[in-house]
C-alpha cells in the first residue's frame, strides 16, 4: 500500500511559533518576558525561524531549558508510542553516512532498515527544498491504528542539520528527531487512525531533501 503525502504549504508549527513570538514581544513591552521566552524556546525551538530563535535566546539570557541538549551521539528522539525499533533493527543504520545525493541515501536507509526489518514502502520517495530561515514544512499522511511506521529523511548537499517530527490528529508533536545531523529517522506505532502531519525543518544550511515512510505490523 502506498500512502499519500500532501504538502500543506507554510508549516502550522511555524505559524504558531510566530504567533507566540509576537505575544512574547508584546509582553516584553510591558515588563519582564523572560519566562515567555523560555517557554517559547522549549516549545518552538525546532520549528521557529533562526532569527526568532536568536532573538528569544538573547532575551531569555541565553539559558537552555532542561532536555535541550542531545544525548551522546548527537541524536535526540522524542518519546512516541511504541517508538523503539525492534531489537534486531536498532543498529540497522550503523555505519550509514550521507553521500550528498539525498534520494539515493533514502533508498539506502530503506535497504538497511526497511525490508530487512519486516517493513514495506508506505509512501513514494518525496522531495522538498528549504532554507534554515524558512518555516518548517508539513506533509499530511493518513496512518492506521495498529500499524507501525518508520520515517526516513536525508538532506542533500548544502543541508548540515535536518530535523523531523510527527504531529498527531490533535496537532501535538508525538515524536521527533532533532539530533545534530542531516538524516533524521524514527519509528512510530499509531494508537489510532487519522490524519497526521510529518514535519520537516532545516535547522542549518539550505538545499533539497528526500524522505520516505515504511510500514509494518506492531
Amino acid at each position: 500500500m502506498v500512502g499519500v503525502l500532501a504538502a500543506c504549504g507554510a508549516s502550522r508549527g511555524g505559524r504558531q511559533a510566530t504567533d507566540q513570538f509576537n505575544r512574547c514581544r508584546a509582553q516584553e513591552r510591558h515588563g519582564d518576558a523572560t519566562g515567555c521566552w523560555h517557554a517559547f524556546l522549549e516549545e518552538y525551538r525546532w520549528v521557529a525561524s533562526s532569527s526568532e530563535i536568536a532573538y528569544a535566546e538573547d532575551h531569555s539570557g541565553g539559558a537552555r531549558e532542561p532536555g535541550d541538549d542531545p544525548p551522546p551521539g548527537g541524536r535526540r528522539t522524542g518519546d512516541g508510542t511504541g517508538s523503539r525499533m525492534t531489537p534486531a533493527c536498532e543498529g540497522c543504520s550503523r555505519g550509514f553516512s550521507p553521500t550528498g545525493n539525498s534520494r539515493n541515501d533514502v533508498v539506502e536507509l530503506g535497504r538497511r532498515c526497511g525490508g530487512p526489518c519486516g517493513l514495506e514502502p508506505f509512501s513514494d520517495i518525496k522531495t522538498g527544498s528549504q532554507r534554515s530561515s524558512d518555516n518548517a514544512q508539513d506533509y499530511t499522511i493518513q496512518l492506521r491504528s495498529g500499524q507501525c511506521y518508520v520515517f526516513f529523511a536525508v538532506g542533500g548537499r548544502g543541508i548540515e542539520d535536518l530535523d523531523t517530527g510527527l504531529r498527531d490528529p490533535d496537532g501535538a508533536i508525538v515524536i521527533k528527531d532533532t539530533g545534530d545531523d542531516a538524516w533524521p529517522m524514527f519509528p512510530y506505532c499509531a494508537e489510532r487512525s487519522g490524519r497526521y502531519e510529518y514535519v520537516v525543518s532545516v535547522a542549518s544550511g539550505s538545499g533539497q531533501y528526500h524522505f520516505q515512510v515504511w510500514e509494518g505490523r506492531r
